[in-house]
């Protein structure tokens, strides 16, 4: 193909000229002047000013340096002094189980134990006989009373509807929901307390046993279209308090899908990283298998969805009193939780050696780790099995974390440090349930609480 001259100029020109444009500002898309930037730099500097051009921040700095980059088509909006924050990341959140959690009923906030009682009889007067009076996260350290509720008390006011207060490591169930579910004195689940004097179930259940009651609770079905403008108006709640990056706490590959879907149909608001529920462990030549089976690890992804560590659960949780510590809970584990084993530590989801399998295995195949672990025991045992993987495959630099960690000791933050191993440990539970925990544990091991 032939040009004439004067097109050769102009293609020269064009070439040399778009990118002094595209540098000087000519695409620039928005200005932001007349503000306070907080740029967070070394410096935590503040400047007037801010150009964007797509999803770029360009360039900070005065208004008057600014300015000059817009082009006709710029928006260009005076803050008249107000400030511009960067974007927060919550760095551990449950979002497609929160944006439905109150879609058929609302959770109520409870403060103390008789407004628990109150709402569950408002709940039998609402309810016909038979039918489940729910609460999907109660937590009784929480209540001023700091305590579950008895099955008596439940009973009292609940004889003719099955009750179950999840507080996803334990729970409490009344007489009505025992008796529904087959759960009785000859029941040997060991995720279902008995009175050590009788052997009757007290109504306390652990996680493990949930699966007893719940295949007789209702299910609400709602379609795959449902939940997404579920999960979509809820990362828009995010975004309106300046969310702009979520961490989701624990998927499987079909929750992954969901952020997906929303982002190819452009409807999703936040990035993502999602963590990676490990697949079930039996055996390690199998788990391995199912892990390469999944087809993606650590990174995978692109600037909106991308998939983050593998994660497996450790133990349950301070709220409960199934973190599993370092010494024995205590004396008052029983009055808190109705624990009576004097010896007891909390629970354990898995063996040391398959922890260790399980950790090893992921390093090897490309993934980054991390855990659910609240105690100082699990907290310990999964640094032991990290200190394990990085024997055979260096982890310093591959940002492995430990979820929670609500005990450390000055040795465990210690070996954190040497792995470079990430404490994504909740502020707010130190806010929340420090005082809880003092009770409790005592005003000595209250000093490595996190």
């Amino acid at each position: 193909m032939k040009y004439s001259k004067k097109c050769l100029i102009f293609i020269v020109l064009a070439l040399v000229l778009c990118p002094l444009l595209i540098r000087d500002g000519m695409c620039i898309d928005i200005i932001l002047y007349n503000g306070k930037i907080i740029t967070v730099d070394k410096e935590f500097s503040i400047a007037e000013a801010i150009a964007i051009k797509g999803d770029r921040i360009e360039k900070v700095g005065s208004s008057s340096g600014i300015l000059p980059l817009a082009h006709p088509h710029t928006r260009k909006i005076d803050l008249n002094g107000k400030t511009v924050l960067p974007g927060l990341i919550d760095a551990h959140l449950h979002p497609i189980q929160a944006s439905t959690s109150e879609l058929f009923e609302e959770i109520p906030d409870i403060q103390t134990l008789q407004e628990l009682l109150d709402y569950i009889e408002s709940q039998t007067k609402m309810k016909e006989q038979g039918n489940w009076i729910f609460h999907p996260k109660f937590f009784p350290t929480r209540i001023i009373e700091m305590r579950q509720p008895t099955k008596e008390e439940l009973d009292e006011i609940t004889p003719n509807h099955p009750v179950f207060l999840n507080g996803s490591y334990t729970g409490m169930i009344n007489s009505c929901a025992l008796n529904l579910c087959g759960i009785n004195i000859d029941n040997g689940h060991p995720g279902v307390l008995k009175d050590s004097q009788t052997g009757e179930p007290t109504g306390i259940i652990r996680a493990s046993a949930f699966p007893l009651i719940k295949k007789y609770m209702p299910k609400h079905e709602i379609s795959y279209e449902q939940e997404l403008d579920a999960l979509e108006e809820m990362l828009k709640r995010y975004n309106r308090v300046g969310f702009t990056s979520i961490t989701d706490g624990a998927q499987s590959p079909a929750g992954i899908r969901r952020y997906l879907d929303l982002w190819s149909s452009e409807r999703l608001p936040v990035r993502v990283c999602v963590n990676i529920r490990a697949p079930h462990y039996e055996s390690r030549n199998q788990f391995a298998a199912d892990l390469r089976q999944l087809g993606f690890y650590s990174r995978f992804g692109n600037e909106m969805v991308r998939i983050g560590p593998l994660k497996v659960h450790i133990d349950g949780g301070i709220l409960t009193g199934t973190a599993y510590l370092r010494q024995p809970w205590g004396f008052k584990a029983k009055e808190i939780y109705g624990i009576e084993d004097p010896e007891y530590r909390g629970i354990l989801n898995m063996k040391r050696g398959q922890l260790f399998d399980i950790v090893s295995i992921a390093n090897e195949l490309g993934w980054k780790m991390t855990a659910h672990v609240t105690g100082g025991g699990g907290v310990d045992m999964l640094l032991d099995a990290y200190e394990n993987a990085n024997k055979t495959e260096p982890i310093k630099n591959k940002r492995f974390s430990i979820i929670h960690g609500n005990f450390y000791t000055k040795e465990a933050i210690e070996r954190c440090s040497k792995l470079g191993v990430i404490a994504d440990f909740q502020p707010a539970w130190f806010y929340k349930d420090a005082d809880a925990m003092k009770y409790i544990l005592g005003n000595e091991r209250i000093k490595t609480f996190l």
